[in-house]
């Protein structure tokens, strides 16, 4: 009777093991907490001024782990988090260089880039646009 019981708990044991791997794809979407949702992460990047947060930054703020921000916010809106940041500073800086005066320089800075060259480089392979009218 003992070995019956014993055999039963190691199928119950296997079987649960099989439902939790086949649901594994969906435990990025198992969240407890009701209020969470990835439209607030993108929002709060969208909105926010001067540094740009990192991801412990965002995954405390957020009440998760920065890997499983990231990949909700990836299946989300199918690029990391750091790319959209990325996108949104060169989008920025578009902006600035069609509308104002400002120098390359100055631009670059206010940004969030530590030198000119990076910006112009990044500039130039996201956006695909030539910067030579704008340089100074």
């Amino acid at each position: 009777m003992q070995a019956l019981f014993i055999q039963s708990k190691i199928i119950k044991f296997i079987a649960d093991m099989n439902t939790y791997s086949d649901a594994d794809k969906n435990l990025l979407f198992d969240r407890n907490i009701a209020s969470f949702k990835i439209e607030d992460v993108y929002a709060f990047l969208e909105t926010s001024q001067g540094d740009i947060p990192t991801l412990k930054v965002l995954g405390n703020h957020f009440g998760m782990a920065p890997a499983k921000l990231n990949a909700l916010f990836n299946i989300k809106y199918g690029e990391s988090i750091y790319s959209f940041i990325l996108n949104l500073r060169l989008s920025k800086a578009y902006e600035a260089v069609t509308l104002s005066n400002l120098a390359m320089k100055t631009i670059a800075f206010k940004i969030g880039f530590s030198h000119v060259n990076h910006f112009i480089y990044a500039f130039r392979k996201n956006l695909a646009l030539p910067l030579a009218n704008y340089e100074k």
